[in-house]
């Protein structure tokens, strides 16, 4: 929690730096297990991750909005950009 929490943080202050009035930010992590089982075996067992950024800004009277699936620099970087 206090990773996304940071994430969300630094994503807001970008935004702010590059112009924006206002920024509002949002993370979601998860993971799912799923699991196949046949005549009581476990045939396949598969767990997959999946994260989310997203990024309301304010600007000139204008709103933007972006989201991305990593939490990479980069990506982070081009979300708010866009």
């Amino acid at each position: 929690m206090d990773e996304l929490l940071t994430i969300c943080d630094r994503t807001v202050q970008a935004a702010l730096r590059s112009g924006a009035d206002e920024a509002e930010a949002f993370a979601v992590s998860g993971e799912t297990v799923n699991v196949q089982l046949q005549k009581n075996d476990i045939q396949i067992a598969k767990s997959t991750t999946s994260d989310g950024l997203g990024i309301r800004v304010f600007r000139n009277r204008g709103l933007g909005f972006a989201f991305v699936n990593s939490f990479h620099e980069d990506a982070i970087r081009e979300s708010v950009d866009r």
